[in-house]
């Protein structure tokens, strides 16, 4: 597990930390899971709208109305439809359902872990963020079966 703080440099002096989490244990498809603003409203509509093409770009996002507590709050996309509808159990989903706004990017045996807070938490990040920002990934590679 690696933990990477990216620091802004642009003026508004945002941090985002990445986690890296490697294990001989996980089998990932190429998979890239982003996160869905919950909401009804014509803002939450179009930032759905731009998250979903953000993910297309890692391959084609999965429909999965049969999850429907994991669709609420996530995009999937990948490559490979059938791998990823294989990977992608119900009892993973609904491990993964309950984390929010995070970003998640793997194959094989390594995947990227980052907390999107859309707009907030900009700034200094304290130490007990970071305690819970490597808890969610550990939260993220039991799901995975890592």
């Amino acid at each position: 597990l690696y933990l990477l703080d990216l620091e802004s440099n642009s003026d508004d002096s945002s941090h985002h930390q990445t986690i890296v989490v490697f294990s001989s244990r996980l089998r990932l498809p190429s998979l890239t899971i982003f996160p869905r603003i919950g909401g009804d409203g014509r803002l939450a509509g179009l930032g759905n709208l731009l998250l979903k093409k953000l993910a297309q770009r890692r391959g084609r996002t999965l429909d999965l109305p049969a999850h429907p507590r994991f669709a609420q709050r996530h995009f999937v996309s990948g490559p490979d439809e059938d791998a990823l509808r294989h990977f992608l159990t119900t009892g993973r989903l609904d491990r993964l359902a309950v984390l929010e706004h995070m970003v998640v990017d793997g194959k094989g045996g390594v995947f990227t872990y980052q907390r999107v807070h859309f707009g907030k938490q900009k700034g200094r990040v304290h130490r007990d963020q970071i305690a819970e920002h490597v808890q969610q990934a550990e939260e993220v590679l039991r799901a995975l079966g890592g």
